[in-house]
């Protein structure tokens, strides 16, 4: 499967030596080895990650991003020894090898934290043998299109710096249920949740799909990714 890895401030296939070069900032410090997977944008979403990662001011912060087409993706290599967590999600038209949501799982098990987008949840792209007990949102069929326009329901880090505005009309799942060992700290007009969370390990959904076009709707990807990871807190 293709799958290539950057350092912050360096994207393409290959790898670089090269770390981010902005000066210390406020907030969060630290290194996060984050593995994207998804559909074809995996790429584009590492591009705008680092770039809100710059407008947050985290200049503290160095991630190195591993993308991975998810197509016909085992999982074989989803360790805590090789990620500090991972962004997954999903689209239409990709082929599930059926090891990936058993690998997946094993790297939850193993203490691994994720943080999940839109498809995960609905029939357009649900992840063969993967336990939805495992995210914050079981699986549900349907997606829409809403207003993303965020109200913020719990007081927590992923939220607290992030405009309320989050994109215009934008896919969403609005059957979502929150597990019940996970809490919803954010949502939609309609009162679907947007982001919601578990603990132990780590787990977060962002009940969006992640090429969102918006800053703000990156900004909300990465506070998720550096929660998870445990640089955000």
């Amino acid at each position: 499967m293709p799958l290539f890895t950057t350092m912050e401030g360096s994207f393409g296939y290959g790898r670089s030596s090269r770390p981010s070069t902005i000066g210390p900032g406020p907030g969060p410090s630290g290194t996060l080895r984050l593995n994207i997977i998804g559909d074809t944008s995996v790429g584009s979403v590492a591009t705008n990650l680092a770039s809100a990662r710059t407008a947050q001011g985290y200049s503290n912060v160095t991630i190195t991003y591993t993308s991975t087409l998810l197509n016909n993706y085992t999982g074989a290599n989803l360790t805590t020894a090789n990620f500090d967590t991972l962004l997954v999600y999903t689209n239409g038209g990709i082929t599930f090898n059926a090891s990936f949501g058993s690998n997946l799982n094993s790297y939850i098990t193993s203490g691994g934290p994720v943080v999940f987008g839109m498809f995960c949840w609905g029939n357009v792209a649900a992840i063969t043998n993967f336990t939805y007990a495992n995210s914050p949102y079981a699986f549900r069929g349907s997606q829409g299109n809403q207003t993303a326009t965020m109200t913020k329901t719990v007081s927590h880090p992923i939220t607290s710096n992030i405009s309320t505005s989050i994109a215009g009309a934008t896919f969403y799942t609005p059957t979502v249920v929150v597990q019940s060992n996970a809490t919803s700290i954010a949502t939609f007009p309609d009162t679907t949740s947007m982001v919601a969370y578990q603990s132990t390990p780590r787990r977060v959904a962002v009940n969006l799909y992640p090429v969102i076009g918006t800053v703000n709707g990156y900004r909300l990807f990465l506070n998720a990714v550096l929660w998870a990871g445990g640089l955000l807190n």
